[in-house]
């Protein structure tokens, strides 16, 4: 799980936001973004256009870092529940999620995808996924309380707000 960052100040290396973490100097308002293999990747029967996704777990990624399911906070995406392309927020949404939960420690997300007269790279997207060609996905997360984990050399995510 790659792990890349960016925030008000610009983007950040992540080895210099590791040295800061481990002396508890990280800044904040950081934007995290950490994308995993999911292993379930399915169509929701009855729901045209809607897809459910395992989007992160607990356990530990090859950053050496782990995201507490149960430290997940969704109110301010809940506002707007837009599911982005590689996170660029500059560009239209594909989907919109229509349900975000915690279930079996693991952060469970359904989306449906936007139609292709709505937006073309949505119906590309969706039809990859479904292909199984797509298999990836990524939150991207403010983090809000964290340790560093010594004998891992990894963060330790406790809360983190859904973006």
């Amino acid at each position: 799980m790659p792990f890349r960052m960016d925030g008000g100040q610009g983007a950040m290396e992540i080895g210099a936001w590791r040295a800061l973490a481990a002396k508890g100097e990280a800044p904040a308002g950081q934007v995290l973004r950490k994308e995993y293999l999911p292993e379930e990747v399915k169509e929701v029967e009855g729901k045209e256009r809607t897809i459910r996704f395992v989007i992160s777990t607990g356990s530990v990624d090859r950053d050496r870092d782990t995201i507490a399911p149960a430290g997940w906070k969704f109110d301010a995406f809940k506002k707007n529940p837009v599911v982005l392309w590689a996170h660029d927020y500059r560009k239209l949404p594909i989907a919109k999620a229509v349900e975000i939960e915690v279930r079996d420690d693991k952060l469970v997300a359904t989306a449906e995808f936007a139609t292709a007269d709505m937006n073309p790279l949505a119906e590309s997207v969706y039809r990859m996924l479904k292909g199984g060609f797509l298999r990836a996905t990524s939150v991207g997360f403010e983090p809000k309380r964290h340790v560093y984990n010594e004998d891992r050399r990894g963060v330790d995510f406790v809360e983190q707000e859904l973006l």
